[in-house]
């Protein structure tokens, strides 16, 4: 990642970008952090996981991180928490895990509380600007199943980050955990998310989600 000093970088909507204006994927700090706190500091391997993945303590407190080490950081910190489940077992506890950590974050308690007011259909809906909490890349579509119990959710890159070398998708069953967490804290508690099927070329997930 270049340009940090004339580079621009706002949350939300918009990139980094270098002086060649040359658009960096990013995820946000407050999601790293809130990604750290799932996991006990004295946990066996925590220090090593946050050295190898250049996250230790002189490098922590920054605004943003290159976007490659959200999946690295995601499917460790998985093996970490829930070291004798299997992998999709353990992304999934993590997913849930990561949602309750967002939750109790000072940035994060603002989305849920919303979430909690419009309730989580209007959250689903809203989908395309929740996942901007954490990341600059991501994107997210919406499509109602016949009979208005079910949609159709799809989260992929953004347009102008497909088909960068880059990319790596987030694991599936950790989202899916992450999306089932919120539903259900947002009001529907038997809410269920389903993979349908996920792309790991294209860094794409579709998801049936029940509420």
């Amino acid at each position: 990642m270049r340009g940090n000093g004339a580079g621009r970088y706002r949350r939300g909507m918009d990139v980094m970008r270098t002086p060649e204006d040359t658009l960096v994927p990013l995820v946000l700090g407050q999601a790293v952090e809130a990604m750290l706190t799932c996991v006990d500091a004295s946990t066996p391997g925590f220090r090593e996981t946050l050295r190898f993945l250049g996250l230790a303590d002189e490098a922590r407190g920054k605004p943003a991180y290159p976007a490659q080490v959200w999946p690295r950081l995601i499917e460790r910190m998985a093996r970490l928490l829930n070291p004798g489940l299997g992998e999709a077992r353990a992304l999934y506890l993590l997913g849930e895990r990561y949602g309750e950590s967002v939750k109790a974050s000072r940035m994060g308690a603002s989305l849920h509380g919303f979430a909690r007011v419009v309730g989580a259909e209007r959250m689903l809906q809203r989908m395309a600007h929740n996942v901007q909490w954490g990341h600059t890349f991501l994107d997210a579509t919406v499509v109602p199943r016949p009979g208005g119990e079910a949609w159709e959710l799809v989260i992929r890159p953004r347009a102008e980050f497909m088909g960068h070398a880059w990319l790596s998708a987030e694991p599936p069953r950790f989202a899916q955990g992450l999306l089932t967490f919120a539903f259900q804290d947002a009001g529907a508690v038997h809410a269920r998310v389903d993979v349908l099927d996920h792309d790991a070329v294209g860094a794409a997930t579709r998801f049936l989600v029940t509420l």
